[in-house]
């Protein structure tokens, strides 16, 4: 009896492995762009987001997935402003608006991660152990006078 429960236990994880391994190599999630309902006659204006420099990111609105850069999209006419967010790998997501009162354009600058230093309203980053912050001072420090 346990010789066949020990070897169920093995072909159960066997076969989880290899399910494993068939789903691993398939893409995680494939997001579907989201495209607001349009009703026939009805107003819109055509919104574009460009990047620079020129990598492929990713447009949300809210949750929703909006497409990948280059951008154009048709929304409807005064359906109020989009704040959107625009996420490349290896750069700093940016939070933006588009209005919808008129045909509008965005060009995003995208700044590499290793360049966030140069961000105006930097703050260095606190160490998880309470130990010194990089300029010098500790993390004790930071509500002194």
């Amino acid at each position: 009896m346990r010789a066949s429960r020990r070897l169920g236990q093995t072909a159960l994880v066997v076969v989880g492995a290899l399910v494993g391994a068939a789903v691993a190599s398939q893409p995680v999630l494939a997001l579907r762009p989201y495209t607001p309902r349009i009703e026939a006659g009805q107003p819109t204006v055509k919104l574009s987001i460009r990047t620079s420099p020129r990598v492929k990111a990713r447009v949300f609105w809210g949750r929703l997935f909006l497409g990948e850069t280059p951008l154009d999209l048709r929304w409807p006419r005064d359906s109020g402003p989009l704040d959107v967010v625009v996420e490349a790998r290896g750069y700093l997501p940016v939070h933006t608006r588009l209005y919808t009162f008129d045909d509008d354009r965005l060009s995003v600058k995208l700044t590499p991660e290793a360049d966030k230093k140069s961000l105006f309203g930097y703050r260095h980053e606190w160490p998880a152990d309470g130990g010194p912050i990089p300029d010098g001072g500790s993390a004790g420090d930071a509500g002194g006078r």
